[in-house]
């Protein structure tokens, strides 16, 4: 399958990571155009980004209050009635590489080391900075678990 195709898939969007349940407001749009929410929302991006450290348990609660107001997309699947209902699975599989515990490792070069694998067709950087998120398509260990699950959700 081609990155063009894979950009194409239907995705679910929620409004916050709060408002993933059934009956949540949602709206599908193709991952191409989720992939670039971030430039929408940059201003609130680099202001998380300036909690680097997150020292204390008030900075801690003040950046996941911030974060959890950031909408949020299933980049595997397209769901129908809230996050736990999907409708279509994907060959699409995501990753969240967060180094805050390894220390000596660089997000960024992370980011641009996992661009260069084959089956890797989008990364950034987390919304924290401190992570890499990687998409990761086309491979038959991925069709396996999507037919896997799709089987699993029928039952």
């Amino acid at each position: 399958m081609k990155v063009r195709e894979l950009l194409n898939f239907e995705v679910s969007v929620f409004g916050t990571v709060e408002n993933t349940g059934s009956g949540a407001k949602m709206a599908v749009s193709k991952l191409s155009d989720v992939l670039m929410l971030g430039n929408r929302y940059i201003n609130q991006i680099e202001d998380l980004r300036r909690f680097a450290g997150r020292e204390t348990a008030d900075i801690e609660k003040q950046y996941k209050e911030r974060k959890s107001k950031l909408p949020v997309f299933t980049s595997s699947c397209l769901c129908g009635n809230g996050a736990k209902d999907i409708v279509t699975v994907h060959n699409i599989l995501c990753i969240d590489i967060d180094f805050q515990d390894n220390e000596g490792m660089d997000a960024e070069q992370a980011k641009e080391r996992l661009i260069q694998l084959p089956s890797v067709f989008y990364t950034s950087l987390s919304v924290g900075g401190k992570g890499v998120f990687a998409l990761i398509g086309n491979s038959a260990h991925i069709q396996n678990q999507t037919a896997q699950v799709q089987r699993q959700s029928r039952q």
